[in-house]
């Protein structure tokens, strides 16, 4: 099953009969099942064994990253899960780090500071890296460094943005989505999308 978004086509392979997803039927889960959406690629196995494998190499690779984190004695459990939160802010092919994995989360109340946190925000990238060294892994830090020295070095007058794309893009465009209510409805929805040329271009205020 496939969906057309502009010019992305997202493919929906799963083991779950189509005619349910289409209708969006109800139906009892009596057993394992496995949804796929992505690439309009073929995938190479059945949907429920590949989701096995997939989750079964997932978990190996956060415990094996857990077990060399720096731990307190105390609350172990929680402060793992919360470095996992981080580490997976940062993007492994740039070295940049997002400020959340979420937008329009409401700073306080009904002030309409919501903001599209999916991007590099400088200062919040920062307290992340700062975080995750006091844990002891610090190759977080050396591809934020990378990352950044890139910006540096791209940079005409040694201007530095608020925040930026986590392909290093200036220029963030950002449109509100008037059809979302927001979070317990203390909107705006705001959606930013970077574009590449990299021109200096004034960024939003925060």
């Amino acid at each position: 099953m496939t969906f057309a978004l502009g010019a992305n086509v997202l493919r929906l392979t799963t083991d779950i009969p189509i005619s349910y997803v289409q209708s969006e039927t109800l139906f009892t889960l009596d057993r394992p099942v496995a949804l796929f959406l992505g690439p309009d690629q073929t995938l190479t196995d059945a949907p429920l064994p590949l989701a096995t494998q997939f989750l079964a190499e997932t978990n190996a690779y956060w415990i094996d990253w857990s077990r060399y984190l720096s731990l307190p004695f105390e609350w172990q459990d929680v402060v793992i899960r919360a470095a996992i939160t981080l580490k997976l802010c940062s993007h492994e092919e740039t070295g940049g780090i997002v400020a959340a994995l979420t937008t329009s989360i409401p700073e306080y109340g009904s002030t309409g500071r919501t903001w599209d946190y999916r991007f590099c925000w400088l200062r919040d990238s920062y307290f992340t890296v700062r975080a995750l060294n006091r844990l002891g892994t610090t190759m977080t830090m050396e591809g934020y460094i990378r990352y950044v020295a890139e910006i540096v070095a791209s940079s005409s007058d040694g201007y530095l943005q608020p925040l930026y794309g986590l392909g290093l893009e200036r220029a963030i465009d950002e449109r509100t989505v008037s059809t979302l209510a927001g979070y317990r409805g203390l909107g705006p929805v705001r959606a930013a999308t970077p574009h590449t040329p990299r021109s200096r271009t004034t960024a939003m205020a925060r």
